[in-house]
């Protein structure tokens, strides 16, 4: 830090206050504020959609054909597109296709009967976030939208925080320098927050997924447990970034399907630590820094960096950790096949008291209980 000239009176300038990060409420917009476009030859289903819609505050345009959407769309996005898969001239796997090639933010819904189930599937890695059956059971039609438009706004979020980092280092200048590998030379904080997200996600795709997951779930878990608005968005902010440290992690290490070597594992450690100094530059940070810090300690004082203790280790952190800890399970890793949510509830209950927080653990069951009422039996 560079000591600043002293200045007194009508010289005084006030330091520049620091750019605060972005609030992730600011990308959730109201129904009155959202375009909905809802695409189906069949009047009789786009009818009554959206009348259900409209009713509900959402801006609804219905289209009988997939390149009528497809001019307007040109001129203005949605941001939800509801469509059938099967129609004349163009069906709706085209049309999705074409639509998250002109606006990749657009979240979109597919429906489908009964015999369209695998092409839905396929809809979905093109990029639709749900499918629904027909005939359309309106209530489950407006969880799917919430659900979508939450999921968008998700993406938007996470775009915006890694941009406000880059920004917020590019602004202060280099500051020290982080180690990047165990035999590589330091790198300048500016280089390694600039090209973190895309790196990491390079290096490892699983963590993409996996901290957006980690991150609702803890979200939920900080709620239900009582947290203020200001540390639920702290833990968010965490959760999405907890595993940053592993630009410092070799490939190798990060795809091994055996079990790691004390040294690979001593690699693993140190970057929860490197993950940490990567945040150092960022005073915005300093909370979401510490949380980060310490989601892999463990109560009985087994974990790591620091070895602490019990309520020692954050809340934050704690709720991070366990959280982190299911979706691997359930996720599944190169060294290791998915659970099932039953099963991988089952193995973390013989660790609660001894790695986990017992009220950590309840409210996890909760949080999980809620979500497959929500998703109707899809996996958590």
């Amino acid at each position: 830090m560079f000591p600043m000239p002293q200045v007194s009176g009508s010289d005084a300038v006030a330091p520049p206050r620091p750019a605060e990060p972005p609030i992730f409420e600011r990308f959730l917009t109201p129904p009155s504020e959202t375009l909905v476009y809802i695409v189906d030859d069949e009047p009789l289903v786009v009818q009554p959609i959206g009348e259900y819609l409209r009713r509900k505050q959402y801006g609804v345009e219905t289209f009988a054909a997939a390149r009528g959407c497809l001019r307007v769309l040109a001129g203005r996005s949605p941001a939800l597109l509801i469509s059938d898969i099967r129609m004349p001239e163009m069906d709706g796997i085209q049309l999705v296709e074409q639509a998250l090639a002109h606006d990749p933010d657009i979240a979109v819904l597919m429906l489908t009967g009964v015999d369209d189930a695998r092409t839905a599937v396929a809809s979905m890695k093109l990029g639709a976030i749900d499918y629904l059956l027909k005939p359309v059971d309106l209530p489950d039609l407006e969880e799917s939208v919430e659900r979508a438009l939450r999921r968008r706004a998700e993406t938007l979020y996470r775009r915006e925080l890694e941009a406000w980092m880059r920004r917020e280092i590019l602004e202060r200048g280099p500051a020290e320098g982080v180690v990047v590998g165990a035999e590589e030379p330091a790198a300048p904080a500016v280089r390694a927050v600039s090209a973190l997200i895309d790196l990491m996600e390079r290096k490892d795709p699983y963590i993409k997924g996996h901290s957006e997951r980690v991150a609702e779930i803890s979200v939920r878990v900080a709620r239900l447990l009582g947290l203020g608005a200001e540390s639920v968005e702290e833990v968010r902010i965490a959760a999405l970034l907890h595993d940053i440290g592993l630009v410092g992690v070799h490939e190798s290490v990060l795809q091994k399907k055996r079990g790691l070597t004390t040294q690979e594992f001593e690699e693993l450690k140190h970057a929860v630590r490197l993950g940490a100094e990567i945040l150092k530059p960022l005073p915005q940070l300093a909370g979401v820094r510490e949380i980060l810090l310490h989601h892999r300690e463990r109560l009985n004082g087994s974990g790591y960096p620091d070895g602490l203790k019990g309520e020692t280790i954050p809340l934050a952190s704690r709720i991070i950790g366990l959280a982190e800890a299911y979706d691997a399970l359930t996720a599944g890793r190169p060294y290791q096949p998915p659970l099932t949510p039953r099963e991988a509830l089952e193995t973390l209950l013989g660790t609660v008291g001894i790695w986990y927080d017992a009220a950590v653990f309840e409210a996890l069951q909760k949080v999980l209980t809620e979500l497959r009422k929500e998703r109707k039996g899809n996996r958590v």
